[in-house]
């Protein structure tokens, strides 16, 4: 199960860089990752069955490690990343509990995770195609999904589809 991996860079001419087989296995081979604080980040596992974990790879270091992720986030959901506010953040999808945001308040701490919000079950479509675009100042979340964005108010658990 292990992945290979290679860094490629342009500073001054194309080289490329194997770093190492690393034990885990990316679970979204389109996801690009996220990038934040030097390291790229993806959702990856150990094994098949095993939990989620979350890694990230030092640029600088050309090491991975595992980030920590939200201490009672529990198990079984879907993730996908992406930042808001240029925070680390991860929209999870329980299946039949819903879909929860989570921001990490400070990079690499696990109890610094905040739960934005939580949605009610089956107003989105499961994760990883949705993406988290922005949290607005008003507390409406703007998503992304396949093709449309859609508008979500918590407060009121309306769903606005954005046709262009």
């Amino acid at each position: 199960m292990d992945s290979e991996v290679y860094v490629y860079s342009l500073k001054d001419t194309l080289s490329c860089l194997k770093i190492a087989n690393i034990p885990y296995r990316c679970l979204y081979a389109s996801d690009l990752g996220v990038y934040l604080n030097g390291c790229l980040h993806w959702i990856a596992k150990r094994k098949q069955f095993a939990p989620v974990d979350i890694i990230a790879f030092d640029n600088t270091e050309k090491e991975f490690r595992e980030m920590p992720q939200p201490v009672n986030l529990g198990e079984g959901a879907n993730m996908t990343f992406g930042l808001l506010g240029g925070k680390l953040s991860i929209l999870c999808d329980f299946f039949q509990k819903g879909s929860e945001l989570w921001v990490m308040g400070k990079y690499g701490v696990a109890d610094s995770w905040i739960k934005l919000v939580s949605m009610v079950r089956g107003f989105l479509p499961r994760a990883p195609t949705s993406r988290v675009l922005c949290f607005s100042e008003n507390g409406k979340l703007l998503l992304k999904d396949g093709k449309d964005p859609i508008l979500y108010d918590p407060k009121t658990a309306k769903v606005w589809i954005i046709k262009y």
